[in-house]
Order: structure tokens, then C-alpha cells, then sequence
């Protein structure tokens, strides 16, 4: 079930999807006795940042929601309006994917 699969008493308000690429560069010193190297760890990933904002009539469907996306990231707000009563809800999921990962000895 993805982000637009939204059920139940709610109604979808908006949403975006944001992808990127990435690359993540660690440098590390492992000593072995009086033998130390450098290593270099460089991690190249996609990411998918989705979010999802909708209108939920009642709490319930919420806590349905919650509980059939554990990993997505959801806030709500009771929406103080005497003319609705519902819930403002957001629902933010982040994908990522490992491209590559290479690790070289760094010269000293």
C-alpha cells in the first residue's frame, strides 16, 4: 500500500515527491600494533522523500493508518474548527537505495 492508497474516512489534500542522489565520503584510521592505514569509505545512494497531507474525519482512521505504516513518519493536528472537527494529517516516507560502496587504502 503506497503513500496515495489512503482508505477510510479521509480525504487526500496534497502531496510531492522529492528524489535526489547522494554520495557520503567516511575517512578512517584502523591501528594494528604499531601498524596504522587510512581507509576512505565512499557510499553512493538515491533517495524518495514523499509526503502525503489529507484530511482524516475521525481518529480512528489515523490509528489504522499508523498501524499498517509502521516506517512512515506521521504527525496530525485536531483541526479547533466547530464547522469540521477533523484532523490535519501529514505522512512523510523516505526510500533509500545504496548505488555503490567502495572502500580504498588511503597512502600516507
Amino acid at each position: 500500500m503506497g503513500l496515495g492508497d489512503m482508505t477510510g474516512a479521509g480525504k487526500v489534500i496534497s502531496g510531492s515527491t522529492e528524489t535526489g542522489s547522494y554520495q557520503f565520503v567516511q575517512v578512517s584510521t584502523d591501528q594494528d600494533g604499531e601498524n596504522s592505514r587510512s581507509m576512505q569509505t565512499t557510499v553512493s545512494f538515491t533517495e524518495v522523500r514523499e509526503t502525503l497531507k489529507w484530511y482524516a474525519v475521525t481518529k480512528a482512521s489515523i490509528v489504522t493508518y499508523i498501524g499498517a505504516h509502521a516506517d512512515a513518519n506521521v504527525n496530525y493536528d485536531l483541526i479547533n474548527d466547530k464547522s469540521t472537527d477533523g484532523y490535519d494529517v501529514t505522512v512523510d516516507t523516505v526510500t533509500r537505495e545504496i548505488v555503490s560502496s567502495v572502500t580504498i587504502e588511503v597512502p600516507e
